[in-house]
């Protein structure tokens, strides 16, 4: 995988409680061997900690998936 390609499945792929399965694996392989997607992975996993600590509603499934989609692109850039 290119970092571009991680950088924007990050939040997808960390923002649900799924596994992720093969994608999640992927971009673990990635982050292993590149610091800077590394750092954002980290940044990525604080965020979406932060949110579900502070967010204890759950967003209709719609909802989170478009904002998800949005954040993914926005932090791909």
């Amino acid at each position: 995988m290119k970092c571009k390609q991680v950088k924007e499945e990050f939040v997808l792929v960390y923002g649900e409680d799924q596994d992720g399965g093969q994608l999640r694996v992927a971009i673990q392989q990635h982050v292993t061997d590149c610091p800077d997607c590394a750092a954002q992975a980290e940044h990525t996993r604080r965020f979406v900690t932060l949110v579900r600590e502070h967010c204890r509603r759950e967003a209709p499934s719609g909802l989170r998936r478009r904002i998800l989609t949005i954040l993914s692109r926005r932090l791909g850039r």
